[in-house]
């Protein structure tokens, strides 16, 4: 898909997804009726130091920090393309370019990334041995797209340059590190 793929208006998808959809609908009306002139950026799966803790790389790091296995529901097989975020930081300096007035850019990772991969990665990089635990699969999981940043490539010069395992390299000891000081918090040591 890239940024000129249709969006159907009854397509099933999450009401988050749909809030993006109208937010630059939005950005494109005050184009038109205001010339007030816009870039949009659409990220893959933004990771890296910071990111917040209710998504699932922290939530498995989390997990390992309490002894109990990591969850992956069905096979694993569900993917997203993850990007770091000092690639974003990059594509947002980028943006500022005069080229992407009025344009859309996919800011997307370089490689499918399975759940069942990043549950393996993190055992991996927390030298855990906890045990991933196979859950029924949930309905209607949203299973990936291939999203193309070619665009971006082409108009701004962009692409990731941090893969993942080199991200998650520097993703998961900060986790580790902020993860034990909020749990020490909360447990009144320190």
């Amino acid at each position: 898909m890239d940024e000129s793929a249709p969006l159907a208006v009854d397509a099933p998808r999450h009401i988050y997804t749909t809030s993006k959809v109208a937010a630059e609908m939005l950005c494109h009306d005050y184009l038109n009726m205001h010339g007030l002139p816009f870039t949009i950026l659409r990220y893959g799966i933004p990771y890296g130091p910071r990111m917040r803790f209710s998504l699932v790389i922290p939530i498995f790091v989390l997990k390992v920090l309490a002894g109990e296995p990591l969850t992956v529901a069905g096979d694993g097989s569900q993917h997203r393309k993850f990007v770091y975020v000092e690639d974003l930081a990059r594509g947002h300096v980028l943006a500022l370019d005069e080229r992407a007035r009025n344009q859309t850019y996919n800011l997307d990772g370089a490689e499918k990334i399975s759940i069942l991969r990043i549950a393996e990665t993190v055992l991996a990089l927390t030298g855990s041995e906890q045990a991933i635990q196979f859950v029924p699969a949930r309905a209607g999981d949203y299973e990936g797209k291939d999203v193309s940043s070619e665009k971006a490539r082409r108009d701004l010069g962009w692409a990731p340059e941090v893969d993942f395992d080199e991200g998650m390299a520097r993703t998961v000891p900060w986790l580790v590190e902020r993860l034990n000081e909020q749990r020490s918090a909360a447990s009144g040591t320190r």
